[in-house]
């Protein structure tokens, strides 16, 4: 870990260290080294802490009068793996439990190695409690490792799979697009998203869990009301989220307004992958509280 962190972190304090010397101010070698240490190591506690539970309140306009107030915890990219082990995963259980949230919604990318491997350290989520439900759908990471076995692994731990399906929620009608591993998939994951909403009774309130979220303008102009994606990582670190926001039709965190009147709510995520660990926005539990406008 060592040079990648000193990469990260130290890059920028050891041009300051060489301006420092060009003005002949004396400044000792270790110091941009330790600030550099110090900074890598920083980063990588950002991506592996466990995430506060952040609470938004969302107006949504025409919301069913059944979900006036429901309390809804968006889990995106959890990224289970040797690092974030079983003990990891008790602690974020009890943490989303303790928050009381009504419907608990897993958007994509919730573990990283082969299923045998993290098999113990996903059991504790079979304890999240959530009286309306759990509700989950794939990410890419899904389907770089046994996409069915843990299709199948997440149903034993108490999930309803969503990937192309749609479950009703007080009054809700949550919509489950799974991911295709693309960077884009725009034209199949629009075609299949037509007929996912074609299939919703007149007057429904579509709210779609789709791990990107660059898909977010056509669902607004498909009648989506209210759209969670993940996928980002907030952007983890400065420059690369404006990698980021180009793939992903320049959506990388918090709240956005489409031109229709869709809610677009892309959580920074709770955990983040193994081999790029590094964060200065920051991980969270985002717990929703939905409001009528």
């Amino acid at each position: 870990m060592g040079d990648g962190v000193f990469a990260g972190g130290g890059g920028g304090l050891s041009v300051a260290w060489w301006a420092l010397r060009f003005c002949h101010v004396a400044v000792p070698g270790w110091i941009p080294l330790a600030a550099g240490a110090a900074a890598g190591v920083w980063l990588v506690w950002m991506g592996e802490r466990l995430p506060p539970v952040r609470e938004h309140e969302v107006a949504l306009a025409g919301l069913p009068a059944e979900a006036e107030g429901l309390r809804v915890a968006v889990l995106a990219d959890v990224h289970i793996d040797a690092w974030r082990g079983r003990a990891w995963c008790e602690r974020l259980v009890a943490r989303v439990n303790a928050a009381k949230p009504d419907l608990i919604v897993f958007t994509g990318d919730q573990a990283d190695g082969a299923v045998a491997l993290r098999r113990e350290d996903l059991a504790p989520l079979a304890g999240l409690e959530a009286p309306e439900g759990k509700f989950l759908i794939t990410g890419n990471h899904e389907h770089y490792f046994e996409t069915e076995a843990y299709l199948r692994e997440y149903g034993r731990l108490g999930m309803t799979v969503l990937d192309g399906r749609a479950a009703q929620v007080r009054g809700l009608w949550l919509v489950g697009l799974g991911d295709g591993r693309s960077l884009t998939r725009r034209d199949a994951a629009e075609a299949e998203l037509r007929g996912l909403l074609a299939g919703l009774p007149k007057g429904a309130f579509p709210v779609l869990l789709v791990h990107k979220p660059g898909i977010a303008r056509t669902a607004d102009a498909l009648g989506v009301r209210l759209q969670l994606s993940g996928h980002t990582h907030g952007g983890q670190v400065p420059g690369v989220a404006a990698i980021i926001a180009r793939f992903n039709d320049g959506f990388v965190r918090g709240w956005y307004t489409l031109p229709r009147g869709m809610r677009l709510f892309v959580s920074p995520g709770v955990g983040v992958w193994m081999g790029f660990p590094y964060r200065v926005y920051g991980p969270q539990i985002a717990l929703l509280t939905l409001r009528g406008a």
